[in-house]
């Protein structure tokens, strides 16, 4: 008889569990795992920096063999890094916890070897033929569309009282760039068929006290985890007429990418500049002109991607753009896909004692408000899920109840009662 072929266990689903509360015997019977392979797989998981040490020694699912391994032992399995997105790897990782690259299917392609080229637009004969059914289906429905709308103006003609227009307000398309880490944006008008988004305004409550952080450009804070975004970005050689770019950088000479890019809850127009070093324009204020924006942001390193860039992202209902720093790297899915490389650190005070506290997006959204806020209660460190709250949690230190009541959406401030 055939060996059975080794299963596979998705570290994001075990991970979800594992925070959800599960405990040990509950992973065991939902995963088919002995007590051996449930430890191997919290010691890859841990060894990948996706689980810290005090989770694996306080959480449910812990067990005293797993709390009796040095921290030593467990990154000496630490052997390489994942060829697409730089995430530590152990010696039998075969997929990427973040990017989920498969790293040996990856490797084969050449992705790493030499100068990393920039990626374009590869269609296999298959995709073709999704994208010709789904160009079909759109021609249906714009057509079908275009033919109500003809219809309905047509009939709204014949009432009385009928009038033109679309009722959108006019907006300034001006915006003063000041230099420093935080750029003043103009405020953005919408029209009545799309209101602004409804958003906490932490700067006004009443209650509490509002606390600023810093930013700091690094990696992963306190040991946390992160997911990987996409904002839709695929490095598109040539502008689409339905994006919107009304004005263009001046010609550089060196080759661009067009791009729509989603986060922190907007789309802005982004164009990539494979120059030495190459440069990001982004449409902060959204009004199609790529000239008088803040930037362009100049990357770290030689290659349009992989490549880290801090943006200054405006965020809604803030007037200044604040810093996000991110890695861009091409994905084997398809497009480019990036993960933050930068947090906001800050500090409380109590009955004399100091604790270090962050804002970190880990779902890379680019929206800190639906993310915890992580106060260093014991000073190690290391994030553990008792220093985890969101808005309307508390947590009691030093005697003393800290109670999260709002976290900017942008990440620079906290509003906590105590």
């Amino acid at each position: 008889m055939a060996a059975a072929e080794k299963r596979r266990i998705s570290a994001r689903q075990i991970l979800s569990d594992l925070r959800a509360g599960m405990d040990a015997e509950q992973l065991k019977q939902k995963y088919s795992l002995s007590d051996r392979s449930l430890e191997s797989v919290l010691r890859k998981l841990a060894a990948a920096g996706l689980l810290s040490e005090a989770e694996m020694q306080t959480g449910p699912w812990s067990s005293p063999t797993l709390g009796a391994t040095p921290r030593k032992d467990i990154q000496a399995t630490i052997l390489k890094k994942c060829p697409a997105c730089d995430a530590p790897l152990t010696s039998d990782s075969g997929e990427c916890p973040v990017c989920r690259v498969v790293v040996a299917k990856f490797a084969a392609h050449g992705e790493r070897g030499g100068p990393a080229p920039l990626p374009v637009q590869e269609r296999d004969s298959e995709a073709g033929k999704r994208w010709l059914l789904i160009c079909g289906i759109l021609v249906v429905v714009i057509v079908a569309g275009a033919y109500y709308l003809y219809w309905l103006r047509g009939t709204a003609a014949e009432k009385p009282g009928a009038v033109a227009g679309n009722g959108r307000t006019q907006v300034s398309d001006t915006v003063s760039k000041q230099p420093g880490s935080l750029a003043r944006v103009p405020k953005k008008s919408y029209s009545k068929e799309k209101e602004a988004p409804k958003v906490l305004n932490i700067y006004a409550m009443s209650t509490g006290q509002l606390l600023e952080l810093q930013f700091v450009p690094g990696g992963f804070p306190f040991g946390l985890s992160v997911t990987q975004g996409s904002g839709g970005l695929h490095f598109f050689e040539t502008p689409d007429a339905n994006q919107g770019f009304k004005k263009f950088p001046p010609d550089s000479g060196a080759k661009r990418y067009y791009d729509q890019f989603t986060i922190a809850g907007q789309t802005f127009l982004m164009i990539t500049e494979a120059s030495n070093p190459p440069k990001i324009y982004l449409d902060a204020n959204r009004n199609g002109d790529m000239t008088d924006d803040p930037g362009p942001f100049v990357g770290e390193g030689p290659n349009a991607a992989p490549n880290e860039y801090t943006l200054q992202l405006p965020y809604i209902g803030e007037e200044i753009a604040v810093p996000y720093r991110l890695r861009f790297f091409p994905s084997p899915m398809g497009g480019i896909r990036f993960y933050p490389q930068g947090y906001w650190l800050g500090e409380i005070e109590l009955n004399g004692n100091t604790y270090k506290m962050v804002t970190f997006d880990g779902n890379a959204d680019g929206d800190y408000s639906n993310d915890p806020l992580i106060i260093d209660v014991d000073n190690d460190g290391k994030a553990s899920a008792s220093e985890l709250m969101k808005p309307g949690q508390s947590l009691i230190i030093d005697g003393t109840e800290v109670r999260l009541l709002a976290i900017a959406p942008s990440g620079r401030c906290v509003r906590l009662q105590y």
